[in-house]
């Protein structure tokens, strides 16, 4: 017996669900992005196509003394859109691009709490 696997994005039916497809490609993540990075202040039109990485979006920060706190809303914005995939997968819920903003907003400030980055 064979199980068919379907490795196509169930969010925007992109016909390959990859790492780089969830996090930098798929509509709600390239609609995420922009988001994220105008809310930290940077300049869209500025932004080098090289930061669909981690590395690229990381560097973004480097040299800032705000870097640790960069570091934490990357992580808290891929944090965010896996669980907003699985969401989707295993409960039929969709989260709004919104929602999403919001939620990376709020785990960001939770996490920089809890690394001492901000006093409460």
């Amino acid at each position: 017996m064979h199980l068919q696997m379907d490795s196509s994005c169930l969010r925007c039916h992109y016909p390959s669900e990859t790492v780089d497809h969830l996090f930098w490609d798929c509509t709600i993540a390239s609609s995420l992005w922009p988001k994220i990075l105008e809310w930290w202040g940077f300049i869209l039109q500025d932004i080098q196509p090289n930061t669909k990485s981690l590395k690229g979006i990381l560097a973004l920060a480097r040299g800032s003394n705000l870097r640790q706190a960069w570091e934490i809303v990357v992580s808290s914005t891929f944090w965010t859109l896996w669980l907003a995939r699985n969401e989707h997968i295993f409960k039929g819920t969709e989260i709004s691009l919104e929602n999403s903003l919001l939620l990376v907003q709020l785990r960001s400030f939770q996490w920089c709490l809890a690394a001492e980055l901000i006093k409460s």
